[in-house]
C-alpha cells in the first residue's frame, strides 16, 4: 500500500510547482489626515507574510498544502511603504499611524483542493476556466500579542 502523507502530492500523472509568496496589506481609515485615533472607521493595520504552498495539479483538480508566517503591526512595515507610494504618486500623506494595531505574529497552515468543471483555450496559450473549490484548512494562530 502506497500511502501519502499529503494526498494527491506525487500523484502520478500530475503536475507539481512550489510557490513562495510575500504579501504585504495596509489598511486605513477613510480620515487619512487625522492624527489621533479615530474610533468610527477602520483602524490602521499593516500586515506582511511569507508563505509557501506545495501544488499538485491534474486536467480535472487542482490540490496545494502550505504554511505561512506573519506580523501585525509597525513591524509589518507598512507605515513606510505606504508613505513611499503616497510620496511617489503625489497623495496626501496619511498622518495615524502612530495609532495602528499593535504587534501579532501569526502563523497559517492552509489546505486547498478544487474539481474544474470547465477549461478553455482562447488563444495564445490563455484558458479560462471555472472550478469549484473547497479550503479544507486554514487554521490561524496569534503567536504573540503586543
Amino acid at each position: 500500500m502506497n500511502r501519502r502523507w499529503l494526498p494527491v502530492i506525487g500523484q502520478a500523472g500530475n503536475d507539481h510547482a512550489l510557490t513562495v509568496s510575500l504579501t504585504q496589506l495596509m489598511v486605513t481609515p477613510e480620515n487619512i489626515e487625522a492624527t489621533g485615533p479615530i474610533y468610527n472607521d477602520l483602524p490602521y493595520v499593516g500586515y506582511l507574510s511569507g508563505s509557501i504552498t506545495l501544488w499538485s495539479w491534474s486536467s480535472d483538480s487542482l490540490t496545494g498544502y502550505g504554511i505561512g508566517l506573519g506580523v501585525v503591526g509597525p513591524n509589518s512595515g507598512a507605515e513606510a511603504t505606504q508613505k513611499w507610494i503616497y510620496k511617489l504618486t503625489g497623495s496626501t500623506n496619511p498622518n495615524g499611524w502612530d495609532n495602528q494595531l499593535g504587534t501579532d505574529v501569526i502563523g497559517e497552515l492552509h489546505a486547498f483542493h478544487a474539481r474544474r468543471l470547465f477549461r478553455d483555450d482562447i488563444g495564445s496559450g490563455i484558458y479560462q476556466e471555472m472550478a469549484r473549490g473547497l479550503a479544507g484548512i486554514h487554521l490561524e494562530s496569534r503567536l504573540l500579542s503586543g
